[in-house]
């Protein structure tokens, strides 16, 4: 029922206080950590059509299992489709179109003040 996720992160609590989880794609992921790590913040990552397609291109460049199927099968997969379901569970909202991965990290950060110094 999607709860091996937390399960997983439980048996490593001690040893990873702080984690990043990528790509979650379902409520079932989802709401099993939210409902029970305190911590846990939802971010979720938009961009427009244009801008996945192209990052799809490239991702399928060195990846042989995304070469093998079209961004169009991708997008249309059933564990796909539900990802839009998941942005009004999310703590942020964050339009990536024009964010390199990185930058998403800092600005996600930045945006939800994860990082306050003295």
């Amino acid at each position: 029922m999607g709860r091996w996720l937390l399960h997983m992160i439980n048996e490593r609590e001690e040893f990873t206080p702080s984690l990043v989880i990528d790509s979650l794609r379902t409520r079932r992921q989802t709401l099993p950590l939210l409902d029970n790590l305190s911590s846990c913040v939802l971010i979720y990552l938009d961009a427009n059509d244009g801008t996945r397609r192209q990052r799809y291109a490239h991702a399928a460049a060195s990846d042989p299992i995304k070469a093998t199927v079209s961004y169009v099968d991708a997008i249309n997969h059933p564990t796909e489709r539900e990802v839009v379901h998941l942005k009004p569970l999310a703590h942020l909202a964050l339009d990536s179109n024009d964010l390199k991965p990185g930058e998403a990290v800092t600005e996600a950060i930045n945006q939800l003040g994860l990082l306050k110094g003295p």
